[in-house]
């Protein structure tokens, strides 16, 4: 069976690799103590953000790497070749904890999400292992991972100066003028995380990968105001899509749906052909209220 984000954290807990944190903690705090824990971290007790929790370092050993992909640390990455060797393509599902909340308009205020500051000199504070779904109408779906650094209340950033599947399809949109469509998953399993950091060819489904190392397809959920698909578990989910506009502005609009989740509307700019930062300007924000596919709420 395709086990979630929080079975890998309680797995984690089992195997004695994961400590909770139940004192206030500042989110400027954060990075610098799970870099000097030797677990991976559960915050429960963050600073002016009550309702939520935040865990972080999940695989940044051999060990926890190992534990996600139920192996040996020796045996890693012929564990995934085995996964890759037995692509299972992902389902539908018509109903999914990740939307089982959504907020819109003026109810979306992007500083109700607890972003980390995790580098001295980084423009700001980033969401980080995220899933970024787009399409491209002749070379079909691509899943990659990108951060999203804060900017306002409604704004973040995505950077598009790496080459990628994601940015060769936003700049196929873009010559025909037309908007690109993206949805962003946060909080799935790590599975899901190899998949879309895997360079996988093009015309690979890394929603198929994923399902080729849980042994079991990936649920997948349609979104909410683009037509692209995102993990029905995952923890938060952000949409949008960007257009073009006057001169070199790019703005998008969306509508997104999550489990702790936010959607979007967005508004790219670039400086060139060859460096391009995405400005995401969020519409919705969705939040999971206990609902899981088989876990326990945190």
């Amino acid at each position: 069976m395709k086990k979630s984000f929080r079975d890998f954290l309680r797995e984690l807990e089992a195997a004695g690799e994961i400590a909770r944190a139940k004192k206030p903690v500042d989110l400027r705090d954060v990075s610098a103590l799970l870099a000097q824990s030797s677990q991976a971290v559960i915050f429960e007790n963050l600073k002016e953000y009550p309702k939520w929790q935040l865990a972080g370092a999940l695989v940044s050993t051999r060990k926890r790497l190992a534990l996600a992909m139920g192996c040996a640390e020796n045996d890693v990455a012929v564990r995934f070749e085995q996964g890759l060797a037995r692509l299972i393509e992902p389902v539908m599902v018509e109903d999914a904890p990740c939307q089982e909340v959504v907020l819109r308009g003026k109810d979306v205020d992007l500083t109700a999400i607890p972003y980390p500051l995790m580098h001295v000199l980084d423009g700001g504070p980033y969401l980080s292992g995220t899933l970024v779904v787009s399409k491209d109408r002749e070379f079909g779906r691509n899943v990659g991972s990108y951060r999203l650094m804060y900017r306002t209340p409604t704004e973040t950033g995505i950077d598009l100066v790496s080459p990628s599947d994601m940015r060769f399809y936003y700049q196929r949109q873009l010559d025909r003028g037309k908007p690109l469509e993206i949805a962003v998953a946060m909080g799935v399993h790590p599975f899901e995380m190899l998949a879309a950091s895997y360079k996988a060819p093009m015309d690979m489904d890394e929603y198929a990968v994923a399902g080729g190392l849980h042994g079991a397809p990936l649920p997948l959920v349609k979104c909410k105001t683009v037509d692209l698909e995102v993990p029905a578990d995952a923890e938060l989910v952000l949409e949008e899509s960007f257009y073009r506009s006057a001169g070199r502005r790019m703005k998008g609009r969306s509508a997104s749906s999550v489990r702790s989740r936010a959607t979007s509307n967005g508004t790219p700019s670039f400086a060139s052909n060859a460096s391009r930062i995405a400005a995401i300007r969020f519409s919705t924000c969705c939040r999971c209220h206990g609902r899981t596919t088989g876990s326990q709420r945190l």
